[in-house]
């Protein structure tokens, strides 16, 4: 389960130079070119937002002390459409909640201001894991698309409704 002693949750924006190369570096090494997303240009954006969930690592001594990204999640809304963009864990951390975490953070912050409505996301039919956590999190799988993300990559739409 997550841990919860110096992990928070961080909004990224254009200006967040050191968390936002954390989290261009984490979509580098884990998303195909053709699938990554633009960050420089798309949190310009008033409607996309970025979060990412951080550890204070600690280094040698006291002093030295880096933060680590360990999942981040992008999302968009418009005035009838939310949607959830991207939600990555770093490998090291998977399976121990903290993909959990962070999509129980985006829907809150989507859920803030609105009484009702949809969020929805696209998942690869075989991110098994993926799958599991938006099912458990009350995601209800809507339609597969073949080819989605390229050749024999099909992708599921998924669906959270919104509760007032």
């Amino acid at each position: 389960m997550a841990a919860k002693g110096a992990d928070c949750f961080i909004e990224i924006t254009s200006k967040s130079f050191f968390y936002l190369e954390e989290v261009k570096r984490l979509e580098k090494r884990y998303f195909p070119a053709s699938e990554r997303f633009d960050f420089d240009s798309e949190l310009r954006r008033s409607s996309t937002k970025c979060y990412c969930y951080v550890r204070e690592k600690h280094g040698e001594t006291v002093e030295r002390r880096l933060p680590c990204v360990l999942a981040y999640a992008v999302y968009s809304q418009a005035k009838m459409k939310k949607r959830i963009n991207k939600l990555c864990v770093a490998h090291e951390y998977r399976r121990n909640g903290y993909g959990t975490s962070m999509l129980h953070h985006v829907i809150g912050q989507i859920c803030r201001n609105l009484k009702e409505g949809t969020i929805d996301l696209w998942v690869g039919v075989l991110r098994e894991h993926a799958i599991r956590c938006y099912l458990k999190s009350n995601f209800i799988p809507m339609e597969t698309v073949r080819d989605y993300y390229g050749p024999e990559r099909d992708a599921i739409r998924m669906v959270y409704a919104i509760q007032p």
